[in-house]
């Protein structure tokens, strides 16, 4: 398989938070040093937006191990209580 070549640029490009889809896998590409030649890639998945009902707009990421784990954002909140 080959990709087209193109000028990477110096910033991120972030996903709409509209476009995001709850439960789709998404991956965060980072680079660890200045020159951008060592990336970091990270599988995460869209588990939702203003999950406790207070942060607005914010959106949610889990990482794959845990969610694949079955780890979720509500387990994390005692009951009864937030």
């Amino acid at each position: 398989m080959r990709f087209e070549a193109r000028e990477l640029k110096k910033y991120a490009e972030p996903i709409s938070a509209s476009d995001l889809e709850e439960g789709a896998v998404y991956f965060a590409l980072t680079f660890v040093d200045e020159e951008m030649l060592i990336p970091h890639v990270e599988t995460i998945v869209y588990v939702g937006a203003n999950l406790d009902g207070t942060d607005g707009n914010r959106v949610y990421f889990q990482d794959i191990d845990s969610f694949k784990a079955g780890t979720r954002f509500d387990m994390a909140i005692p009951e009864g209580g937030r």
